[in-house]
């Protein structure tokens, strides 16, 4: 399937590939295979949890995800080492739509919807300490990247329309 990104273990002898295959019922699932970094076949192959969303490298080991099955749509962390998985955000209100890891690994980000429109939000790789970093109002956030100081967060915001489909004389 197609790379949708990649990060290296903490040695630099590994490199772990987020991908896309076809289960056996068909279906698109995501799974991340770790290889050598040399080169060669693949060491392992992890399938992450069917209800995340937005996955994002979180370096050294680790893939972050929006888990679209809690109820606020949470910030989850899954191993790439050893599988083990942990909530990362606890929030009570609102839902995570996005999420973005610094490049140091050190901090993240991620955009939260309530009643007044998205937001970005910024906290420790552990969840701690969230903080909101933007203060629109009816906005939506198109975009949400880490500049590569891993110190600033840049993103756009602005109003999405909604599509109509209209089906007339449908027999």
């Amino acid at each position: 399937g197609a790379g949708a990104g990649a990060g290296f273990s903490p040695d630099g002898k590994q490199v772990s590939t987020l991908q896309f295959e076809t289960s056996a019922d068909g279906l698109l699932q995501n799974v991340v295979k770790v290889f050598p970094s040399d080169g060669g076949e693949a060491l392992r192959t992890v399938h992450l949890p069917p209800a995340g969303t937005n996955y994002a490298p979180l370096p050294p080991a680790a893939i972050l995800y929006v888990d679209r099955s809690d109820p606020h749509a949470n910030v989850f962390k899954f191993s790439t080492v050893d599988g083990a998985q942990s909530q990362v955000s606890r929030f009570t209100e609102g839902r995570v739509t996005e999420v973005a890891a610094a490049l140091d690994g050190k901090h993240i980000a991620v955009t939260r919807r309530n009643n007044d429109g998205e937001n970005v939000w910024v906290m420790n790789a552990d969840g701690s300490q969230p903080k909101q970093v933007t203060h629109f109002s009816g906005l939506d956030v198109a975009q949400m990247r880490w500049m590569p100081d891993s110190k600033r967060v840049v993103c756009t915001a602005g109003h999405t329309g909604n599509d109509v489909v209209l089906i007339r004389n449908f027999r």
